[in-house]
């Protein structure tokens, strides 16, 4: 699995250049099988061709704050397995407004990308923790 902020992000929290982000997204998505987790709505148009499989989690706002706190306090200070190396856990004002304009300024980008691929019969939308374990034991029976 491949984490997008660790493609994203330098150490301190420093995004890397963007055609420095892009190479390294191209790369991911020419091999053969991947999965990226995370959300980069600019890179769509670069990932929707080339997925066969497309999971789109639309969790509530309220169900993200409570995520992103627990992860917060749970892990300040310290780099998640997940994130890019020299990135600890920190409350970021900037990622919280994102969460909040998600629904209306990101969510129409993305439906307009799946729209614009045809991407929509491989598209799966998950909006509980109920129906992504099913998803989960799909996947782990098929």
């Amino acid at each position: 699995m491949i984490h997008i902020d660790q493609l994203f992000w330098l150490p301190n929290w420093v995004q890397v250049p963007r055609e420095v982000y892009l190479a390294r997204l191209d790369a991911v998505v020419a091999q053969p099988r991947w999965i990226i987790d995370g959300n980069n709505p600019s890179t769509l148009d670069r990932r929707i061709p080339c997925a066969d499989t497309i999971v789109w989690l639309q969790s509530s706002r309220a169900v993200c704050y409570w995520r992103v706190m627990r992860r917060v306090i749970g892990s300040y200070g310290q780099v998640r397995p997940d994130m890019a190396a020299g990135c600890p856990e920190r409350l970021d004002w900037d990622f919280l407004k994102y969460i909040w304009r998600f629904p209306k300024r990101y969510c129409p980008r993305m439906v307009s990308a799946l729209d614009h691929h045809d991407a929509w019969s491989r598209t799966t939308i998950l909006r509980s923790n109920a129906e992504a374990g099913a998803f989960l034991r799909n996947l782990s029976a098929a």
